[in-house]
This record gives C-alpha cells, sequence and structure tokens, in this order.
C-alpha cells in the first residue's frame, strides 16, 4: 500500500500541499526555515532563531520509544521529551536523566481524570473543580484543594500518578513521532517529581507482558468480577482481599479501582489472580 502524500516539491524547489491536513499545518508555519543536512530521503527544516532538536524520529513498532528514553536516562540529559501521536501530543521533562515532570492533551490524563479514576473525587466533584478554574483562572489542583476536596499531600500523590500514567502512555506507543529538546521551561511544570527512568521503564515493559495474560479473562475495564463460592482451603493474599472486597457482581473493574485508588491495570491485574483462583468469575457488562 502506498503511504500518503502530503507535500510535493517540484523542478523549481517549490513546496505544494497535498490536501486540506498539509495546507492547515504549512499555513500555520509561515515563515523562515533552515534546511538541516539529511539524506535524499529525509527533509529537516527548524525555524530561524530555534533550536534543533537532540533527538528525532518515527516510532512504528511498540516498545521503540523506550530505547529513546534509555538514551536519554543513560545520557543524564536535561530536556523535553515531546511524543505526538495524531491528536495527541504529550511532553516528558526529564532532569540529568530522571523524570521531574509529564504534560498530556489527552483528556484520560488529565489532572482531573487522574483524581476521577483514582477515587481521590467524584465525578459531580470534578464537575464542580473544573468550573471553579474556569471561573477563576487556577489551576484544577488548586481549585481542587481550595474547595476543600483534596489534601495538599495527596494532590501531590495524585500528581505523581499522573506522570507515572502519562510515561506509560508515551512509552507504549507503536506509532508516534518524537523530538528531543535540551533544556527545561519551568514554566511548563506545574510541579516538581524525581522519578527514576530506569525503574519506570521496568514497570512499562511488565505490564506489557502481563496485560497479554490478563485479556484472556478480562478484555477491559467495564468487565464485572462476581463472588464465587471459595475452593477449599483457598484463601486470597492480603494484597487481594481489598479487591476481593468490591467483588459485588455491579462493580466494574473500573469502579473498583475508583473506590479502592487504584488504576485499570492494578486492579486487572487483581482481578485476574482472584479469577485464575477460583474465587471471581468475570462477565462483561450487562446493556
Amino acid at each position: 500500500m502506498a503511504e500518503a502524500q502530503d507535500v510535493r516539491i517540484d523542478a523549481t524547489g517549490t513546496v505544494h500541499p497535498l490536501g486540506r491536513r498539509a495546507s492547515q499545518e504549512l499555513r500555520a508555519r509561515a515563515g523562515e526555515w533552515r534546511l538541516l543536512p539529511s539524506p535524499s530521503g529525509i527533509l529537516l527544516a527548524v525555524r530561524v532563531g530555534e533550536r534543533p532538536p537532540r533527538l528525532a524520529g518515527e516510532v512504528r513498532v511498540p516498545g521503540a520509544l523506550c530505547d529513546v528514553v534509555s538514551v536519554i536516562a543513560q545520557g543524564a540529559y536535561t530536556g523535553e521529551l515531546t511524543v505526538f501521536e495524531e491528536e495527541v501530543d504529550r511532553t516528558l521533562y526529564f532532569d540529568h536523566g530522571n523524570v521531574v515532570a509529564a504534560s498530556s492533551s489527552a483528556l484520560g490524563e488529565r489532572l482531573g481524570e487522574i483524581l476521577y479514576r483514582f477515587g481521590a473525587i467524584t465525578r459531580q466533584q470534578l464537575d464542580e473543580v473544573v468550573t471553579a478554574a474556569e471561573r477563576t483562572g487556577r489551576r484544577v489542583g488548586e481549585a481542587a484543594i481550595e474547595l476543600e476536596f483534596v489534601e495538599s499531600e495527596e494532590l501531590f500523590r495524585m500528581m505523581g500518578r499522573q506522570v507515572e500514567e502519562i510515561f506509560y502512555a508515551a512509552v507504549h506507543l507503536s506509532q508516534a513521532t518524537f523530538f528531543f529538546f535540551d533544556g527545561l521551561d519551568e514554566a511548563k511544570m506545574a510541579r516538581r517529581h524525581h522519578l527514576s527512568t530506569g525503574q519506570l521503564l521496568m514497570e512499562a515493559a511488565r505490564r506489557v507482558d502481563e496485560l497479554r495474560f490478563f485479556r484472556e479473562k478480562v478484555p477491559n475495564d467495564t468487565w464485572v468480577p462476581t463472588l464465587l463460592a471459595p475452593p477449599s482451603g483457598c484463601r486470597p493474599t492480603p494484597e487481594l482481599v481489598e479487591v476481593l472486597g468490591q467483588c459485588d457482581g455491579r462493580r466494574s473493574v473500573a469502579e473498583i479501582g475508583r473506590r479502592i485508588g487504584q488504576l485499570e491495570f492494578e486492579v486487572t491485574r487483581s482481578v485476574f489472580q482472584l479469577a485464575a483462583a477460583g474465587l471471581v468469575s468475570v462477565a462483561p457488562p450487562r446493556p
């Protein structure tokens, strides 16, 4: 299958956009550009006065971005890694190779949604927080504290989990483009964290490997676990007791996660282990 064409360069060197999307992209980048030396099959350009990226490329296989992040960690780079996936862009901020912040345009990865998914606030409270933030011009986290829905310590912990979830979503992409720029803009970071990139990469790899097996019994977070009569002598481990207590045949994996403050992967793993032990059955949601 031929790849989609976005621009055409004629014999005079004039660039012609092909299609509406390409035309919109080029119009948004009107100005003077500097062509960088590159192979005949690749065209690189940087706006005059702007810094070129230290690293740039395209991801076409799952996990390929892990290699890029490994280079950043091993080289102890300080800068911003921006990853573009169709309509979503994510940025990971590194300080001497460690992850210190992250941002995302994905709706499910915004701080308010993270607070809701972890059960820190209800959906009604989230709506109030968003309304207050829009009215006052404050950040969502500041509005949540002002409304006394969360404490500052809990908010900081949730912001750390948000950074982790954005990191996992970025490195798991199978198709994306990425750019790493040296230097940090402190104004872009709401709060600084200090997360080991090596540990995050290990957890990301573990999630990919384990999720393949989990999906055999728990296809997605809308499925509902139901208690079964426990087999003789079978007792759940302490870390599974909390999840088991929430399996009432009505709550989905996502709802259980909100009640106990865990995300989909963590609850899915627990439900999978409970199902394998014969303590619960898992069924699709009722219509």
